[in-house]
């Protein structure tokens, strides 16, 4: 668990919910979603990972957001 044993800093992870939400950080519950049709969307796509990048945090900084909840 990264309160033991913390990890943010090497993390290169952004994780996907079933809703297609984009959370860049575990510290932060910010999403950012997907179009519903990705067809031709690539612009808006990509804005939203880049979004999610840039939520992360360079250290663990508390959420009640937990993995199990977006299917980690």
């Amino acid at each position: 668990a990264n309160h033991t044993e913390p990890f943010c800093h090497g993390c290169n992870r952004i994780r996907m919910d079933a809703r297609g939400n984009i959370y860049g950080c575990l510290s932060d519950p910010t999403y950012y979603q997907i179009p519903d049709s990705s067809e031709g969307q690539f612009e808006e796509i990509d804005r939203a990972l880049r979004n999610a990048m840039q939520t992360k945090k360079s250290q663990f900084t508390g959420s009640s957001l937990s993995m199990k909840f977006i299917g980690g």
